[in-house]
């Protein structure tokens, strides 16, 4: 370190030589490292429809319980909080870091109480100043690291914003599952009183002698199968409606014992688009993108550090006995250093492979979080597609359930056909019955996950309340909201 300390700012100057050899440094050409990211032409997307996707998916649905249920839980889930302070705390370490491309500027200011009993001297002497320093960034270290944390502020954000997609997705899927289950609720308390029906003729054409006592206990059999069936769907609206409560903040005890959920139908197939464009709309990939080149900057820094630093300080102090002469007096020192590593172990170099090997495996998971990208809008697609038919063919099913049944119930109150085919015909119309509902909501869910597949991110609340108070703050220089 070279340096030099001088009585008044009059006489400061800076080493020359130093400076000479400063300048002479920066004519070296600074390495910025680069990476490419994996991004091949796909072909586009197959079974694509025609609908536009809005910011806010669900919107879609024209459902305004749902809108409301996702508001409240956009408003007051704490997972979500969670992400939206980590975004926070990125945000703060980003402004630091930039923080270090200025110049440091500390007053100081001492006392010092004094008591020679010998020397018959007693006081207190003060001493004062400014004190300041500025790393000179030669090669870029400081704007690679401030950049790199800027970056990463950035991933945090699409990582907030991912979050508040996957949580609308959950809500949306408890939503209808809620709607579903109450459908099924209704089904089976149909199906138990028709299977009570039965059951009270079958006793009667038992007493009558027509019937043997097999038919009455197969049928009872069947009623009581069937109100086992309710009690666990009761079971699953209750753990519904506890996961729908949490999810918008609110204790399981608090969650309300009747919605409005109604199983809506899907709406129109969205247009998926291009394979290119949803990597510029998806925020998870634009977070694992905003990763790679975080660590892109990383490498860069970590090049950097291999060459000198050169660092500026400066300082200005009065010091007195008394108060009365304590700014008569001024010192002022300048120094100026220039440190070049020589001989480190192989520290510096082993960190940038560091880096390097860092960056590579965030590049890997870029690739990756691309292909299951493009893998969750194709699966969704083509899983759309074939769950319509499914429903199709199960409307045809339970069209000819319900015709064997009724043909088999004539048949056997003329004793052509004993009562175990009319049992299972009734229990395959009701098993069909159900199955139908299940997937009706099987298809709500793989419409949910097709559209959250290729959502993009949107502004929630929290996001309007800071950009409008930054507006306030920047219109208002010094003022606080």
């Amino acid at each position: 370190m070279s340096g030099f300390r001088a009585r008044n700012s009059q006489d400061a100057t800076l080493p020359t030589a130093l400076l000479v050899a400063a300048l002479a440094l920066t004519g070296c050409t600074t390495h910025r490292a680069t990476v490419e990211l994996p991004l091949r032409e796909a072909e586009p997307f197959r079974g694509n429809g025609s609908a536009e996707v809005p910011d806010r998916w669900w919107h879609a649905f024209g459902d305004a319980a749902l809108d409301r249920e996702i508001d409240r839980a956009l408003d007051a889930n704490y997972t979500l909080l969670v992400a939206w302070e980590r975004l926070r705390e990125a945000e703060a370490l980003a402004r630091r870091t930039r923080a270090d491309r200025r110049p440091d500027l500390d007053l100081s200011a001492g006392a010092t109480s004094t008591d020679d009993s010998f020397a018959g001297e007693d006081g207190t002497d003060l001493d004062t100043g400014l004190r300041a320093g500025w790393e000179i960034d030669l090669w870029g270290r400081i704007d690679a690291l401030a950049e790199a944390d800027s970056l990463r502020a950035a991933a945090s954000r699409e990582d907030y914003r991912s979050a508040t997609l996957a949580l609308s997705a959950e809500v949306a899927t408890i939503w209808y599952r809620l709607a579903e289950a109450r459908l099924q609720q209704e089904v089976l308390d149909q199906q138990i009183a028709t299977n009570e029906t039965v059951l009270e003729l079958q006793r009667v054409r038992f007493g009558a002698g027509l019937i043997r006592s097999a038919d009455v206990l197969r049928q009872q059999a069947l009623l009581e199968a069937t109100r086992a069936r309710r009690i666990d769907n009761r079971a699953r609206i209750t753990l519904l409606r506890h996961g729908l409560a949490v999810l918008q903040g609110r204790p399981p005890q608090e969650a309300p014992e009747n919605t409005d959920a109604l199983l809506a139908k899907p709406p129109p197939l969205p247009a998926a688009g291009l394979p290119a464009e949803l990597v510029q709309r998806r925020p998870d990939v634009r977070a694992a993108r905003l990763q790679v080149e975080a660590a892109d900057r990383e490498i860069a820094a970590a090049l950097a550090a291999r060459y000198p630093r050169l660092t500026l300080s400066g300082a200005v102090t009065t010091s007195d006995s008394g108060a009365r002469n304590l700014f008569s007096d001024w010192i002022t020192e300048l120094a100026a250093g220039l440190v070049a590593p020589l001989i480190d172990g192989g520290e510096r170099r082993a960190d940038v492979e560091r880096t390097r090997a860092v960056a590579r495996g965030l590049l890997a998971e870029y690739a990756d979080v691309v292909l299951i990208s493009f893998r969750e809008v194709e699966d969704a697609l083509a899983s759309e597609s074939l769950q319509r038919e499914k429903l199709a063919n199960l409307d045809t099913q339970v069209d000819l359930a319900r015709k064997t049944y009724e043909q088999l119930k004539v048949q056997y109150l003329n004793g052509v056909v004993d009562y175990l085919g009319v049992l299972d015909a009734l229990t395959a119309e009701q098993d069909l019955v159900r199955e139908r509902l299940s997937a009706r909501l099987e298809l709500l869910e793989l419409h949910i996950a097709l559209y959250r597949s290729l959502a993009g991110g949107f502004d929630t609340a929290r996001e309007t309340e800071e950009q409008e108070d930054r507006e306030i703050e920047g219109a208002r220089p010094g003022e606080k909201r």
